[in-house]
């Protein structure tokens, strides 16, 4: 009997012992799966951090990219910006080299036309001694007349002085009267020259009353010689110059006024546009002229 309960206890306490094994497997297994759980925990927890990071660096790759792409831009309309001013300031000194040399241009004709005006006076200058020429000819062949006349009067051949010798020549009456009308020219001219320092012109000539009346018969004898007309100018080369005087004057106060000289684009926008217009088409005219007589 005493036997049996010490069998039960020996029994009890091994259930009791396997009792708290279970509870210490148990309790290991339990803390196992909390340790599984922390793992798979922080494991998931560094994949998103891993993915944070990864979303964090391409959203600063495509933030640098696009900063990039904007500075390039930036950078290429500057480009095109400078590039554009270069282009308008070369225009701006296309223009402002066109309408310098346009009055350069301008003076050139007009020194042109000075030199022509001064040749026609030295031309109108150097008459009287053709004139003069001429009319010592006029004597040598009137004296040779004077001659032939007295042979023939001797001979009973005489001939009336005022006739003509021959069809559409002078009659020695009338070259004796124009060599005298010479004669008295040429002493007006050399005690004018004296006097003034200078040959006269025409119109000293018509301007003097005591002479006047001479030129005007020399003229009238002189004027049955066959005589090609002179050219005369026309009035547009006195309007072209009027026209190049109201620009310069112009362009000269707009220059003050701005401290740089005018552009096509402000003489088309200002009050003188009509007058630039019409200088235009003087200039036109006057090449179109030039190219036909080449």
């Amino acid at each position: 009997m005493e036997e049996e309960p010490a069998e039960q206890k020996q029994i009890q306490e091994v259930g009791q012992i396997q009792e708290e094994v279970e509870q210490i497997q148990e309790k290991q297994k339990q803390e196992m799966e909390e340790v599984q759980e922390k793992q798979q925990v922080q494991e998931e927890l560094k994949q998103e951090e891993v993915e944070q990071i990864q979303e964090k660096q391409k959203q600063e790759m495509e933030e640098v990219q696009e900063k990039q792409q904007v500075q390039e831009e930036l950078k290429q309309e500057e480009v095109e910006q400078i590039q554009e001013k270069q282009k308008q300031e070369m225009e701006e000194v296309h223009e402002k080299q066109q309408v310098q040399e346009e009055p350069k241009q301008e003076e050139v004709e007009q020194i042109k036309q000075e030199m022509e005006e001064v040749q026609e006076k030295q031309q109108v200058r150097e008459e009287p001694m053709q004139e003069e020429k001429q009319a010592a000819e006029q004597v040598v062949r009137i004296q040779e007349e004077k001659n032939k006349e007295q042979l023939c009067d001797r001979n009973e051949l005489s001939e009336p002085l005022d006739s003509p010798t021959a069809e559409g020549e002078a009659s020695p009456k009338t070259k004796g009267r124009k060599a005298t009308l010479v004669s008295q020219l040429n002493e007006w001219k050399a005690a004018y020259t004296e006097k003034h320092g200078v040959a006269p012109s025409k119109k000293d000539i018509k301007a003097d009353p005591s002479i006047a009346p001479i030129y005007e018969e020399y003229d009238q004898l002189n004027s049955k010689k066959s005589k090609e007309p002179k050219e005369k100018k026309p009035k547009q080369v006195s309007r072209k110059k009027e026209v190049v005087k109201e620009l310069n004057t112009w362009k000269a106060q707009f220059e003050s006024v701005h401290g740089k000289p005018p552009t096509k684009k402000d003489l088309a926008n200002s009050e003188i546009r009509e007058l630039y217009q019409e200088y235009q088409q003087i200039m036109k005219a006057g090449k179109e002229a030039k190219q036909q007589q080449e």
